[in-house]
């Protein structure tokens, strides 16, 4: 056998081993695929309320009850209120810290109470941004802790 033989012989088993993964993996996709479609379909959410309303409603309506059987609602409520109190207690601080701030800068040249003026409004909605993403942690927090998680 010459090695133009054995070139084309090896070419050849290269091939049709590529046939055969090609085969081999449209094979798995084709399993992949259907059991993707069957657990799609068994979590679908929206068709199993359209197939099943009578058990969606009563399954809503327990957990419902259990939710407000267990206080949660109230608990989150009375957290999301002292959160807010406590915010705009500290931002009417912070508020009032900016405008006697810009009131010394308003003392000064008018360029500088405009820079202070921005620097205190931006400050103050950070601090603001900051305040508002503690209090939706802390209420998450405190969902939490209520379901015992």
């Amino acid at each position: 056998m010459t090695a133009q033989d054995q070139i084309a012989s090896a070419h050849d088993d290269v091939v049709n081993t590529r046939a055969r993964m090609a085969d081999t993996v449209a094979q798995i996709e084709a399993r992949v695929t259907g059991q993707m479609d069957t657990v799609k379909a068994k979590l679908d959410i929206v068709q199993m309320i359209r197939d099943n309303p009578w058990t969606a409603i009563a399954v809503a309506t327990g957990v419902g009850a259990a939710i407000s059987a267990s206080g949660a609602d109230t608990k989150a409520a009375s957290a999301a209120s002292a959160s807010a109190r406590q915010g705009a207690t500290v931002a009417a601080a912070k508020a009032k810290e900016a405008g006697a701030a810009g009131v010394e800068a308003l003392k000064g040249a008018p360029s500088t109470a405009s820079r202070a003026a921005n620097s205190a409004r931006g400050g103050i909605l950070g601090y603001l941004d900051a305040l508002a993403a503690s209090a939706v942690e802390g209420f998450i927090e405190r969902i939490r802790a209520s379901e015992g998680r």
